[in-house]
């Protein structure tokens, strides 16, 4: 890839395997005050009361509860209250809901349209390691072994990182890219996730992604491995559904199963406490009730892990020329990005995919309004927000994995 390109995934980008964009999770607290969950019925209540009459959205929610949680107060409504030493447990036991309907999903994906998935990071992948291999740059230069593309996703989903591994585990088990240098290594390619290291269920060692330093130190011809490493760089910055914060010592690490959805899936149970795995930094005890998430709200409250990976998600985007945006509509709690976003000065091209009724051959370039009539509502006022950063977009509305194939052609 000539410009460096960062690729940032929205909700919309896993519509297609049935995971619901935001505006559809407000139904899960509907649901929820129909189950035995006492306390999410009795917040369902006092946001029907609060909000009577009015379209409400989850956003409008997690504003409510995150301002009473600001405020030390607690709720009321509808004939209901709720403490504010009880607030907090509320906002976490409808996260906790989320997640268990978000792994009923993921366990009743359609496989090929998953394959797609992990087909597009395949092809994206191979393509960086195809330009590497004609690469002049030392292995060990940054030039050579950090990707010309990095990529954003502001999902909790499995979905975020599973294709991920998928991929670059069938590329690096490709018997070739070999490169004619001393014991002709093979060069693979990983992803760095910005965590130090997960639990799995297929080994009793902890399994440690690979970071810059261990893609330097590979790729030395002092050590003259048997491989050469191409590092892609991964962010999360709202968190993800198999990340866990250790209550004894605060240290974050993933859960990856036997490094599938499925296993992953199998043992994730957001309704129970006991100890899924012992932190590998201090041996604690660590439950899924351990997550630790940024939620649809404007009052973002961000510990020391994910202020550090929204401060290196930043310094990425700083160097980018091209920005492509995927299922990712700016929505109104993400205020401080779009301002970020606006004053990136090195972005020369800004491509959006969503989803629309009326989908465009590849990427039609829009300008202003006038560029956007016979889109839905939706999506034109998504693209007066992307407008409102940039000068001009490149909008393809086929949707994602649909439009899979135009994205690929823009890193040739």
């Amino acid at each position: 890839m000539k410009r460096k390109t960062v690729f940032i995934f929205g909700a919309g980008s896993t519509v297609a395997l049935g995971m619901p964009p935001s505006d559809q999770h407000v139904e899960f607290l509907r649901e929820a005050a129909n189950t035995d969950l006492s306390l999410l019925g009795s917040l369902y209540k006092i946001a029907e009361s609060r909000f009577k009459g009015k379209k409400y959205d989850i956003n409008d929610v997690y504003n409510l509860i995150d301002t009473a949680l600001l405020l030390q107060t607690g709720l009321s409504g509808g004939g209901e209250k709720i403490e504010y030493i009880d607030v907090l447990r509320a906002k976490r036991e409808l996260v906790a809901f989320t997640f268990d309907k978000f792994l009923s999903i993921i366990q009743e994906r359609d496989e090929k349209v998953y394959e797609k998935y992990v087909d597009f990071y395949y092809k994206l992948a191979e393509k960086e390691l195809s330009d590497k291999l004609c690469s002049e740059a030392d292995f060990n230069d940054r030039k050579f072994f950090i990707s010309d593309y990095s990529i954003i996703n502001f999902n909790w989903d499995l979905y975020s990182l599973f294709p991920i591994i998928e991929a670059n585990g069938k590329l690096n088990h490709e018997n070739n890219r070999y490169l004619s240098c001393g014991r002709l290594p093979q060069l693979r390619t990983y992803t760095d996730f910005n965590y130090e290291c997960a639990t799995n269920l297929k080994s009793e060692k902890p399994w440690y992604p690979f970071t810059e330093p261990a893609a330097n130190i590979a790729n030395s011809e002092k050590y003259d491995t048997k491989r050469r490493v191409i590092l892609t760089k991964a962010y999360f910055p709202h968190g993800l559904m198999n990340s866990f914060r250790c209550p004894n010592c605060a240290r974050h690490s993933l859960y990856l199963g036997k490094l599938d959805v499925k296993s992953t899936c199998d043992s994730l149970d957001y309704r129970s406490d006991k100890t899924l795995y012992k932190c590998i930094n201090c041996s604690g005890e660590v439950s899924t009730n351990d997550f630790n998430v940024l939620i649809q709200s404007n009052f973002k409250t961000r510990n020391a892990f994910l202020e550090e990976t929204r401060i290196k998600m930043f310094c990425e985007l700083e160097s980018a020329e091209r920005l492509v945006f995927i299922g990712y509509s700016l929505p109104t709690d993400d205020t401080d990005y779009r301002t970020f976003f606006k004053s990136l000065c090195n972005v020369k091209e800004v491509f959006v995919v969503l989803k629309d009724g009326k989908p465009t051959d590849g990427f039609k370039k829009i300008k202003d309004e006038n560029d956007l009539v016979g889109y839905s509502e939706s999506t034109k006022s998504a693209a007066k927000r992307y407008l409102s950063t940039a000068n001009e977009i490149y909008l393809n509305t086929a949707g994602f994995p649909e439009a899979a194939a135009d994205v690929l052609n823009i890193a040739k």
